[in-house]
């Protein structure tokens, strides 16, 4: 009975450990774009720049040629702009990429869309996620992703957590300095 125990006990905690394993740890500390109107959680380890609405979150094994990397960035569009209108704007001026089809996405409790994208630039395979929302009328939020085909399952669990820590405010103005 007591051998049987310790092995349920064995098992359980394996399964508990397995289980947080999978998880991605947050830093405790909430960042806030105020420019952008945003805040968000940088998962542990990795880095992040933020200026005037435009954020960065790098790993320690980042690299500016292949990622993987997120970009998060906020700022005025034209008045009554539908989400839809926005991602279609921004993958077909933007990216020479092959495009999974948009599916419907929650971030900070706004209705927005997000769409994957595969490409190939100078040699390197590369996998990518595009989020949009409209968060007013006169204000969009987007969030880029990338990383090489090796690292794409771990980066979009990456992506899916910073997206789900986000939350949305009244941005401030942005003053300039001369």
């Amino acid at each position: 009975m007591k051998k049987a125990l310790a092995v349920l006990l064995v098992l359980a905690a394996l399964t508990g450990l397995t289980a947080c394993s999978g998880g991605l740890k947050m830093q405790n500390e909430i960042f806030r774009s105020e420019v952008g109107g945003y805040t968000f959680q940088v998962p542990e380890g990795y880095d992040h720049e933020e200026d005037t609405g435009f954020a960065s979150i790098t790993p320690p094994d980042y690299d500016q040629a292949t990622g993987p990397g997120l970009i998060l960035m906020s700022g005025e569009i034209a008045e009554d702009m539908t989400v839809e209108e926005l991602l279609t704007q921004t993958i077909t001026s933007s990216l020479d990429a092959t495009f999974t089809d948009p599916v419907d996405v929650k971030v900070g409790g706004i209705k927005g869309l997000s769409i994957d994208f595969s490409m190939t630039t100078d040699g390197v395979d590369s996998n990518g996620r595009i989020v949009a929302v409209v968060v007013s009328p006169n204000r969009a939020f987007m969030l880029f992703g990338t990383s090489t085909n090796e690292k794409w399952e771990g980066h979009s669990k990456v992506i899916n957590q910073v997206m789900k820590s986000i939350t949305f405010f009244e941005a401030v103005a942005a003053t300039t300095t001369q």
